[in-house]
């Protein structure tokens, strides 16, 4: 089953991230925790996507494109296989 997962997540996520995410927040504090939240997702934009805090201007600049592929029968596909899965794990027998 976590397999499945792994390979609906694979195929969903963006191939491509191309933009530029530019913020800030009335405190600077507020500002630094946003930045760790989307500093966890570094692995997947790295050189195409950047992010520019703004620690003493209150702001949000967003530009961002994607490049990928998403069939909706195969995402429907993994999810029933996923769902008929959990039925059959909670019909154990005691």
């Amino acid at each position: 089953m976590l397999e499945k997962t792994k390979n609906l997540l694979v195929h969903i996520l963006p191939k491509k991230i191309v933009g530029y995410f530019k913020f800030g927040f009335e405190d600077p504090s507020t500002t630094g925790q946003v930045l760790e939240v989307v500093a966890i997702f570094y692995p997947l934009y790295r050189d195409d996507f950047k992010i520019v805090p703004m620690f003493y201007d209150e702001v949000i600049e967003v530009d961002i494109s994607f490049k990928g592929r998403l069939r909706i029968f195969y995402a429907a596909y993994i999810a029933l296989i996923l769902w008929l899965n959990k039925k059959k794990l909670r019909k154990r027998p005691e």
